[in-house]
């Protein structure tokens, strides 16, 4: 987490910074990225940066998170477009982050992952913070359109597609949503593309609800 001294600098000072430090990461590699040119674009002394971040790693999954915070917003979104239909939100995301001309605001992003394709799925998810996903957006979700025996089992269906799903957002996020179908043409849909996913979670419901309704089946004597 950046510091006080950064959360407490002039907005236009901190976005500057931040301006800068997303440019380089989305330049090269995060290996390669440096903060001696960051902080020349930011026109702010070495030492500064280190009053702000305790280090380019620090810095460099504080802008995870923020761009986290921005796909939370878009999810919320859709989901409410949708009336609450969680696997239509879900596919709608998938949808949004593959096309360029929808994501022209995630285009940072979008670059940063590509620069650093062999951590997208691993780091980037290991930075979201799941259960602050989970506590905004369940309040958008239609229960009525799942088959629940509880509140506590939208949560953990909610558990189940973001992890079974993210490697994929994260993948069209970072460009590679191009799908093909069998014969090459066209881009697959969000929707086709998480239908194996959704059957699958369907399945998990139904067979929860069957044992429940099992076990209040009286032992045949």
């Amino acid at each position: 987490m950046p510091s006080a001294t950064f959360l407490h600098l002039p907005p236009e000072k901190r976005a500057r910074f931040l301006r800068a430090a997303r440019a380089e990461f989305a330049r090269v590699p995060y290996a390669d990225a440096s903060i001696n040119r960051m902080i020349r674009a930011a026109h702010i002394p070495r030492g500064s940066f280190y009053m702000y971040f305790a280090n380019k790693e620090e810095l460099f999954f504080y802008i995870l998170e923020v761009y986290h915070g921005q796909l939370a917003d878009a999810a919320a979104q859709i989901l409410q477009e949708t009336g609450g239909d969680l696997f239509a939100a879900f596919a709608q995301l998938y949808d949004r982050l593959s096309t360029p001309k929808k994501q022209e605001d995630l285009a940072e992003m979008r670059a940063i992952l590509q620069r650093n394709a062999g951590i997208q799925q691993g780091q980037l998810l290991h930075c979201i913070q799941l259960e602050e996903i989970v506590r905004r957006l369940l309040p958008l979700v239609d229960r009525s359109k799942l088959l629940l025996r509880s509140p506590e089992e939208l949560e953990d269906m909610f558990h189940i597609l973001i992890n079974v799903s993210g490697p994929a957002l994260a993948a069209a996020a970072g460009g590679e949503g191009q799908h093909h179908n069998s014969q090459g043409q066209g881009k697959k849909s969000g929707a086709s593309f998480f239908h194996p996913y959704i059957s699958l979670i369907n399945f998990y419901a139904l067979f929860r609800k069957f044992l429940s309704a099992q076990a209040t089946v009286p032992n045949a004597k």
